[in-house]
Order: C-alpha cells, then structure tokens, then sequence
C-alpha cells in the first residue's frame, strides 16, 4: 500500500474515507489487480495506524460500491479495477419519507452501475448541511441536493456555492437565488396547488369552507400556504389554515386539503367517529399520490407531483451534464372523496 502520509487525523475527510481513497489509488494503479487478495482489516489497520472499526467501515463501503468483495475465511479481494467511469454522487435528503424514497429509487435504477451514492440527511437544518457539504467537496462528483429547510433559514445560497457549479443539481423545490444558474427538477408549490385547485373548483363548490391542514412544525413549504389563499381569495371562498388537526372539530359541509399523511389518517378517524361520510358531508383532497389512497375510503382525491418523475429526470441530466430547469408535471385526482 503507497502514501501512507496521506492519512492525516487534521483533514476535513473522515479517516474511513481517506483510507477509501488510498485502497483506491493502489487498484488504479495497479498494486492490487482484479481477483487479488487485498490485506486483512487487522493489516490494513496496523499498516496504517488507524482503528480496525475505521478500516472495516472503508472496506464496507468499497464492497456496497462493488470494488471489493468479501469471501468468509479467506478475506477481501478485488472485484472491479475500472473506477475511472463510477460516479459519486452524494444525495442530501432533508428527511427520509416515502416520497422521498420514490424519488432515490428511481435515480439510483437510472444510473445504476454508473454511480456509487451516498445519502446524507440533515433534517432542514442549515449549519449541518452546511457541515456535510463543507467536510465532502474533495468526496464526490456530483452533489445532488433536496433543499427544504427549517423557516427562517438563511445562507442557503452561499452554502450551495461553495461546491463548484458543474457538480451542483438542485431537485424537488427551487433555490430562488440560484435558480438561473444551476440545473434543477423541482415543483412549483405555489403555482401547482392553485392549478389543481382550479381543475377541482366546481366540486369545491358544494361546500361552504375550504380547509387547509398546513401543521408548522412539519416545515412544509410555505408556497403551498401561499398558494392556497390566493386561490381562496381568487375564487371568493372561504377558507381557514389549521395547525394542529387534534385542536380543531370536523366541521359538516367542508372540505380539507391535508398535507401529511399522518393528519389524513387522523382525520378519517374523526370523520368515522362523528358519523360524517367522506365525499359527502365532508370532502377531502390529500397531498402526494400512492396506491393506498386509491383504496382508502373508496378513493381519496389527490393532488400530486411526480416523485419518481423527479429522480428520473434527474438522473437522466447528471449523466447528460445537462443545465436545464425543468418543472415537473403536478396532477389532480378526482375520486370519491370530494
């Protein structure tokens, strides 16, 4: 194994990763070819003075990223020789959802072989964005980032800009600051909700009060509040914005656009309990499309984007290096429920 001085306990780069690299480096260079035996963790561990968990966490990555594999008793050996054409790509999640998942998943099945990715989540908080981004740019080709943060938050767009602008792609919602200068898939909250909206006004009609379940704490985005007044207001309805879906009675005659999927379960609960019969005595128009809701309560209105539209897409452009601004296709499902 070379360069033994590149492992430095005072860089940016986590231990395991810079072993990562050096194992690399030497199957590039040919120290170790395909089929060989790789030194043991112990050896490697020893060799380099780092901790054996250091070096069996770089040895699991190597063998998820289909370099090395691992045979019992006999030790690790050399899969893949060819890493000059494997991209790396991080993905920034603001948080783990299955919508969310729906759109990995479909990235991930695009690039497939072409692409080792790893998710890194920072829970809609800046500085650790900020921390992840700063303590990886030398780490990966490609930064591909989900930007939702907690209200208030500032600095976004500096952050963003300290990776170099070909390795940026920006999905799911817009940075305002940088929207004519990076690539980004994204929906248009503001304008899609009126949209759907209007595609569904005439049901909406039939009742007297437009609810809309917006709860703070779950950081939805703040243009889907935006937007849902300006249609209220457009359309001359009435119209209230809930927080908390358990401080507020059901009320007969109105209809609720809910957002999270934990206040629809809630609500369909409390519509049973009181007797009140979803499509009817009170509507419903739920946020993001899945299977379940096609079924449930004999069809539940949805109002969606593509997620898996999204990664799709925006897989397709990394492999392209395309710099285009696409907006996603937002849907209205009319069913049984409104």
């Amino acid at each position: 194994m070379n360069d033994y001085h590149d492992i430095s306990n005072k860089s940016r780069t986590p231990i395991y990763l810079q072993v990562v690299k050096l194992i690399k480096s030497d199957i590039e260079s040919g120290i170790y070819k395909k089929g060989e035996r790789i030194p043991s963790i112990n050896e490697t561990s020893e060799e380099l003075e780092v901790s054996r968990d250091t070096v069996e966490k770089a040895y699991k990555k190597l063998r998820n990223e289909k370099i090395l594999e691992s045979v019992p008793g006999k030790g690790y050996f050399v899969t893949n020789t060819d890493l000059s054409n494997i991209l790396r790509v991080c993905f920034l999640f603001n948080k783990l959802s299955n919508y969310k998942k729906t759109t990995y998943d479909s990235f991930v099945k695009v690039l497939h072989t072409k692409a080792n990715i790893d998710i890194h989540i920072y829970n809609y908080n800046v500085k650790v964005f900020d921390k992840i981004i700063t303590n990886n740019l030398d780490n990966y080709d490609f930064f591909v980032i989900i930007p939702h943060f907690h209200p208030g938050s500032t600095g976004v767009a500096d952050i963003v800009k300290k990776i170099p602008k070909e390795k940026v792609f920006i999905i799911d919602k817009k940075i305002n600051q940088l929207f004519d200068e990076y690539p980004c898939v994204y929906q248009d909250f503001e304008t899609d909700i009126i949209d759907a909206l209007e595609e569904g006004e005439e049901l909406l009609r039939k009742y007297k009060k437009i609810n809309l379940l917006y709860p703070k704490m779950r950081f939805f985005s703040s243009e889907i509040k935006i937007g849902f007044e300006q249609f209220c207001k457009t359309y001359n309805f009435k119209y209230k914005i809930i927080d908390k879906i358990e401080d507020e009675e059901i009320m007969y005659n109105e209809a609720y656009v809910i957002i999270s999927d934990e206040d629809l379960v809630y609500f369909i609960k409390e519509a049973r309990r009181v007797g009140y019969l979803i499509g009817s005595a009170v509507g419903v128009i739920s946020y993001n499309e899945n299977p379940v809701k096609e079924i449930l309560e004999n069809g539940i209105t949805t109002i969606s984007t593509n997620h898996e539209k999204i990664g799709e897409i925006a897989a397709k452009m990394l492999l392209s290096k395309s710099k285009d601004r696409v907006k996603v296709p937002f849907t209205f499902k009319r069913r049984n429920s409104l």
